[in-house]
């Protein structure tokens, strides 16, 4: 039997996590009848936790 694969994605060159999260923010805010201010806030969140994130 082998080892399980465990792949780490530190610097996005395998998964685009800004882009995803960016689509799901804005798609979250929308169907929540929420603002512009409210993604910007959230999008600003994900900045702090060390992703940079434009829309």
């Amino acid at each position: 039997m082998q080892p399980p694969l465990v792949l780490f994605d530190l610097d996005n060159t395998l998964v685009d996590r800004q882009g995803t999260l960016a689509g799901w923010v804005t798609e979250f805010t929308a169907q929540h009848g929420m603002e512009d201010e409210d993604q910007a806030y959230v999008l600003d969140m994900g900045g702090r936790a060390g992703l940079s994130i434009h829309v």
